[in-house]
């Protein structure tokens, strides 16, 4: 519900103005205030709110008329009543003047969020409805950052990769996090998540694209990330029919969805990575590493997984290393696609819960996971884009996906 644009519309001012607080603390924008009738449709006709929230009293004949009135103005807007008279008369009557729900008070920002959550999705319905097999359905970009073995990076490059595309693309970006033996996405982002997969997975027959977005918990970065389970025992009843649904559902909802994968291979995995526009294989300079690289290469190539979509990206993890990185290609037989220098600010920034790409997007490190998020969507990186400038300008090449084109060592 972040940026939606709301009026609040209730004579009562010291309500309104409370009502005001508690909501922009919710991240809600209250374009302005207003009593019932012409006042109330004088500042909607000027502000073209997305939502308005409008107070039911007694005698009801102002409100209602009001609701009707505004109805009429935004017909595709959700209308959310608020009441301290809780009767079902009179929420009968206020559903009739037009009223996508009743609250009574006092309301809580979360019951008024959920509220708006339910409202627009139940309208979107309707529209999809109308347009029947018209409607238009979107799809992001699915990319897997995966690895046969633990230890090398994935989650790092997965959480800075993620973050670089909102901030510096402007994307919308879903991390899901499928990673069973570990799952620290939540953990190096600091999120103190209220639902996992395992709550999705509960309720997976009554999730869609309308509501996906309610089991996920937004970074400060702008990213939305659905972390694993805290606990471990939870992985059981996630089945892989589960993990390609939630995969679906976000890539219809956000422009990138970005999967943080095991060290191993598992059924969860294989549904990720056919469901993947984009795969990228992370190894290290370390010859178990390499080795266990090879052999997930083989394993893909012989079960016919197709192979343009696999793209190896090296991740130095320290400036000492005996392997150079054309004998990891031969190994592979995978052409280098990208190389991530070593900075050991990389792993102050986890543990900071801060990506690199944000708390220190002039570092080598953080500079090649931006120029890797800019490869993957399309953009360029200008030379004064850090710091004080701050802005990507828009693409001025063809976007690696879904034909990759080439990369950057």
């Amino acid at each position: 519900m972040a940026n939606i644009r709301l009026l609040i519309v209730d004579p009562d001012v010291n309500y309104r103005t409370d009502l005001k607080k508690q909501l922009q603390r919710a991240g809600i924008v209250v374009v302005g205030e207003a009593d019932y009738g012409a006042d109330a449709l004088t500042l909607i006709n000027a502000e073209k709110p997305d939502a308005v929230a409008v107070a039911w009293q007694e005698p009801s004949a102002r409100p209602e008329q009001t609701l009707e009135s505004i109805t009429l103005s935004l017909p595709s807007a959700p209308l959310i009543v608020y009441s301290d008279i809780a009767d079902l008369s009179a929420a009968r009557r206020a559903v009739q003047a037009g009223a996508h729900d009743y609250l009574t008070k006092p309301v809580s920002s979360k019951d008024f969020l959920d509220s708006l959550t339910k409202a627009f999705a139940q309208i979107e319905r309707r529209r999809f409805s109308e347009l029947g097999d018209k409607a238009p359905v979107s799809e992001g970009v699915v990319i897997s950052l995966f690895g046969a073995k633990g230890g090398i990076g994935k989650t790092t490059l997965a959480t800075n990769l993620a973050v670089a595309l909102t901030k510096f693309r402007h994307e919308s970006v879903a991390l899901l996090d499928i990673d069973t033996r570990f799952g620290d996405v939540a953990l190096v982002l600091d999120l103190q998540p209220e639902k996992n997969i395992g709550d999705a997975v509960r309720h997976i027959d009554e999730i869609d694209r309308f509501n996906v977005r309610q089991y996920l918990t937004q970074h400060h970065s702008g990213i939305y990330v659905l972390p694993a389970p805290t606990r471990p025992s939870e992985w059981r009843q996630v089945q892989p029919g589960h993990v390609e649904r939630l995969i679906k559902l976000l890539a219809e909802t956000h422009d990138f969805v970005v999967l943080d994968t095991p060290g191993f291979f598992t059924e969860l995995v294989g549904v990720a990575l056919d469901l993947s526009d984009l795969v990228l294989l992370v190894t290290t300079l370390d010859v178990s590493s390499i080795k266990d690289c090879a052999m997930a290469v083989d394993m893909l190539s012989g079960a016919d997984f197709p192979m343009e979509r696999v793209k190896l990206v090296i991740n130095h993890q320290s400036t000492v290393h005996r392997v150079d990185p054309k004998q990891v290609s031969e190994v592979t037989g995978c052409g280098v696609f990208w190389t991530v220098p070593f900075d050991k600010a990389i792993a102050k920034g986890g543990q900071l819960g801060s990506p690199l790409v944000m708390s220190k997007p002039n570092s080598k490190g953080a500079r090649s996971m931006i120029d890797l998020a800019l490869s993957i969507s399309g953009g360029k990186r200008e030379r004064k884009l850090f710091g004080i400038s701050g802005d990507v300008v828009t693409a001025e090449r063809e976007p690696l996906i879904p034909a990759v084109q080439g990369g950057s060592e």
